[in-house]
């Protein structure tokens, strides 16, 4: 049996955090200072679920998520209004852990593997919302991603013997009798929801209850390793994945709309400099810098891969 954790929720609609999905009840003003919250007071890990319709909403979300990353010490799962492999982009560089496609809208489902194979599937979770989706779904989940959201309470005895992908339920139950039973089930290795996102829970407290109960509970000694496992997948530091530079040059050929005849793709970043030049007063410093910081990442991948230092490059630009 693997070790259980408490995991609130945050639901951002309009800036503000609201109560649920279909509940738009004012919860707090500042998502950044609720998140906090909820890390300071023992949580293991934080949901963020982006309510936004609209594209300008989202870039709010986005910045809010930002802003909670710096503030919290716990890892991070976030999704919502996903709709492009950029949005999938935006969310890890903002430093959640995974980023969480609804699988409950065809176009996630369309667009799994690509960002798996893209980021790599460490970095992608699943919402579903029902068993019924888990089994049609099964292989492309567990192909291309290494959590799985429930949006619901469900038979967690028929998910174990369907897969293997850990999953969290997030439930709308008020009763702790009925959180420790989702925390027995061996399939299931946390719990979110309205019981768990309460504003005056203690989760320490909670935690001895579900030890009393003979459920295996994260523990402050935990904290140290959440914060490592938070900085490796935030935007602190880069998760360290095998160099696999012919993956890394396909990544930053693509950025630069090139084909796969591109002899040398860092060439490829030259041809589309003018192009950059031009839109540049179309992008914010937040989008510039996540941007530059994941074009430096791709190359860091390709220097190391061919022997190229950094006291090379600064030699080479001496020289100019």
């Amino acid at each position: 049996m693997s070790y259980k954790r408490l995991t609130p929720c945050i639901f951002i609609d309009g800036g503000k955090a609201v109560k649920w999905f279909d509940d738009r009840t004012l919860l707090s003003r500042d998502v950044v200072a609720l998140a906090k919250q909820y890390s300071e007071k023992g949580a293991d890990e934080l949901i963020v679920f982006d309510l936004s319709n609209t594209d300008e909403e989202h870039e709010e979300s986005i910045e809010l998520i930002q802003g909670i990353n710096r503030v919290i010490s716990i890892p991070m799962v976030a999704g919502g209004n996903i709709r492009r492999t950029e949005d999938v982009q935006k969310l890890l560089s903002a430093g959640t852990k995974r980023a969480m496609l609804n699988f409950s809208k065809p176009l996630s489902i369309d667009m799994i593997e690509q960002v798996s194979k893209r980021f790599g599937k460490e970095r992608i979770a699943v919402s579903l919302n029902d068993f019924d989706a888990l089994f049609k779904q099964q292989h492309l989940i567990e192909a291309h991603c290494t959590e799985i959201v429930f949006m619901h309470r469900l038979d967690l005895n028929s998910v174990i013997n369907v897969t293997d992908v850990p999953c969290v339920v997030v439930t709308d139950t008020m009763e702790q009798s009925e959180i420790l039973r989702i925390l027995k089930s061996d399939s299931v290795k946390g719990v979110s929801g309205l019981f768990i996102s309460s504003l005056n829970m203690d989760f320490n407290e909670l935690k001895k209850i579900c030890t009393d109960a003979g459920i295996r509970m994260t523990s402050s000694e935990d904290v140290t390793e959440s914060r490592e496992l938070k900085a490796e997948t935030s935007g602190e530091r880069r998760p360290e994945r095998p160099l696999d530079a012919d993956r890394e040059r396909d990544v930053i050929i693509a950025k630069a709309g090139q084909s796969d005849e591109v002899k040398n793709p860092l060439q490829a970043l030259e041809s589309v400099y003018g192009t950059i030049l031009e839109q540049r007063r179309n992008l914010n410093p937040e989008e510039i810098k996540h941007e530059i910081a994941d074009i430096l990442y791709h190359i860091m991948v390709v220097m190391a891969e061919c022997g190229v230092t950094w006291e090379d490059i600064i030699e080479e630009l001496s020289d100019r």
